[in-house]
């Protein structure tokens, strides 16, 4: 993947910190004192068996659900009751295990939606084809198109992007997220139905993301994956950290062990 024809992606990553963080749903206990702490440069994997609250984890830092204690912070400051799309305008970006392209517009349509917060002028400017709207607009497009570039997906540019295979939405989805320049970009699942040549993709890119100082953190359950990609590793089961650290040290430890085979194992 080649530099020349995109932006860069962020100015900056932040670091994000969920403390001790409890929810429950009708009294079962679906995170108990859950901490994660999120770095710029580092690839964050979030991992675990069925059931063990890897996506409600993720629920909670973007905003969709609200922890019955504990806090978010992002940079220091407390978004814990912050909604979702005001975490997305600090920089705080997800994408999901089902993509969720506009299937009808096509793949630069969508990036071009994706950054029109970008391009904002004032509304009499824009009205009246100012010279500066027009830059930011062109900037816009060219990011646009540099973007699907580096995805591997410029070819299909003007395809309808509901004619996109699984892995394709997938590459399509973290280029809409990166058109707003996020500062932490949250992937759940990024391989779930992805061929092993999209996967490669999406783990050369996910590596190049946070050389770049981006802060990147994903929910897998492909351990290849986790192994090739992730410079650190957060185990949970039934709502609790069980070990975190490096791929070998996470899962050369008893109770990860326990966790994914049985005890018995």
């Amino acid at each position: 993947m080649t530099g020349a024809m995109y932006d860069q992606i962020s100015s900056k990553g932040a670091t994000l910190e969920a403390r001790n963080i409890d929810l429950s749903f009708g009294g079962v206990a679906a995170l108990v004192r859950c901490s994660l702490r999120l770095e710029p440069g580092r690839v964050t994997a979030v991992i675990g068996p069925n059931g063990a609250g890897k996506t409600t984890l993720m629920d909670v830092i973007g905003g969709r659900l609200r922890p019955d204690s504990g806090e978010v912070r992002l940079d220091g400051a407390d978004i814990s009751r912050m909604p979702p799309h005001r975490r997305a305008r600090l920089g705080l970006l997800r994408t999901f295990q089902i993509a969720r392209e506009l299937e009808g517009l096509t793949l630069f349509e969508n990036l071009l939606l994706a950054g029109q917060g970008r391009a904002i002028e004032h509304p009499l400017a824009a009205l009246a084809g100012g010279r500066r709207h027009r830059r930011a607009e062109a900037a816009v497009a060219a990011r646009a198109h540099g973007l699907l570039e580096r995805v591997g997906l410029v070819g299909q540019a003007d395809l309808p992007a509901g004619a996109l295979s699984g892995g394709q939405k997938k590459l399509l989805e973290v280029a809409r997220a990166l058109m707003v320049s996020p500062r932490i970009l949250v992937l759940d699942e990024p391989t779930a139905g992805v061929s092993p040549p999209l996967a490669r993709v999406l783990a050369d890119l996910t590596r190049d993301l946070a050389r770049e100082g981006l802060t990147v953190a994903f929910v897998e359950h492909d351990m290849d994956f986790v192994q090739n990609v992730a410079d650190h590793v957060v185990v949970l089961a039934e709502g609790q950290v069980l070990a975190s650290g490096s791929f070998a040290e996470v899962t050369g430890t008893r109770d990860v062990i326990d966790a994914y085979l049985g005890r018995a194992a």
